[in-house]
């Protein structure tokens, strides 16, 4: 018996793709640009820990975010809420479209299979998620000095 092995190439994870830094797999947040301010996403195995913020509305725009990428990829996904839209449940419901996602797949085979009626309500549907994406679209200076009062407040 040899004590050598014979190297194979991995495959990477599903949703997953290898940090700039180091080997580490990373996951997408679902934000490009919270990916960018953390490095090009979270290592695999991280706890986000999202808490809300009284005034804004962005800890539930970064939850949505999030919860949709990891569904999108196939990761598993744990989500704690209260009563809050509906617990977990309705945080699932109310999830952010992704492109190029499910629900674009769904209405391009509605309309490869000749459903006008189908194919009109998706595109309606499509017309409103993006309207609500540009109303929740984050200002990200201000995301940026959250973060960074957050991160400069625990050190």
């Amino acid at each position: 018996m040899s004590s050598f092995r014979r190297r194979t190439a991995v495959q990477p994870l599903g949703g997953t793709r290898p940090s700039p830094y180091n080997a580490a797999p990373l996951v997408s947040t679902g934000l490009t640009s919270l990916d960018d301010l953390v490095g090009g996403g979270l290592p695999l195995s991280t706890s986000l820990l999202v808490e809300c913020d009284a005034p804004t509305s962005y800890a539930d725009l970064v939850l949505r975010y999030w919860v949709a990428q990891g569904l999108e990829c196939g990761q598993d996904t744990l989500v704690v809420a209260s009563a809050l839209d509906g617990g977990p449940g309705g945080i699932v419901e109310a999830l952010m479209g992704v492109d190029g996602g499910a629900r674009t797949a769904q209405a391009q085979a509605a309309q490869a299979a000749g459903s006008r009626e189908d194919a009109l309500e998706d595109e309606e549907e499509q017309r409103q998620e993006e309207a609500l994406k540009e109303k929740m679209k984050i200002d990200l200076k201000s995301f940026k000095s959250l973060i960074y009062s957050f991160f400069s407040y625990k050190t």
